[in-house]
């Protein structure tokens, strides 16, 4: 009976751990990482930050709208995502869901520009992200791995 509590508990650790450490919250980040985000966003002061595929991925608003930015450890942008509603993505991806996922509901929408300024579209649903390039094009869809 020991044994198996002590396995349980020990499975239940393992899990927890694996799931913080794919996106978990940090109290700040390195100073490589807020130097490039205050060059980034000089007027931002309010920033929530987490670690993301190894990165750092700050949560903001500006503007009144939403945003993150994920910077690398070295303090190099990596990508930055502006959240949208479906109603504010581009006429090509509204068509899109409204032909291939009506009634589906969207948790999330965004506009996602790499460090390349190159821009795609995303919609997510609770098990998919959908992606769309620059145009609205649908490229592809992925497990949505978000809790």
């Amino acid at each position: 009976m020991k044994t198996m509590i002590f396995s349980l508990s020990l499975l239940t650790m393992t899990m927890f751990s694996s799931v913080n450490a794919q996106n978990k919250d940090v109290k700040d980040a390195p100073a490589k990482v807020k130097s490039e985000f205050s060059k980034l966003y000089p007027k931002v002061k309010d920033v929530k930050w987490y670690t993301e595929d190894g990165n750092y991925e700050g949560k903001f608003t500006t503007d009144k709208m939403e945003m993150s930015v994920q910077i690398n450890e070295k303090g190099e942008l990596v990508q930055k995502e502006m959240y949208l509603k479906i109603s504010q993505l581009p006429k090509t991806v509204q068509d899109y869901l409204n032909k291939n996922y009506a009634g589906v509901k969207f948790n999330e929408a965004s506009e996602v520009t790499n460090a390349k300024n190159i821009k795609h579209y995303q919609a997510e649903t609770k098990d998919k992200v959908l992606i769309f390039d620059n145009k609205g094009i649908f490229v592809k869809a992925e497990k949505n791995d978000d809790d």
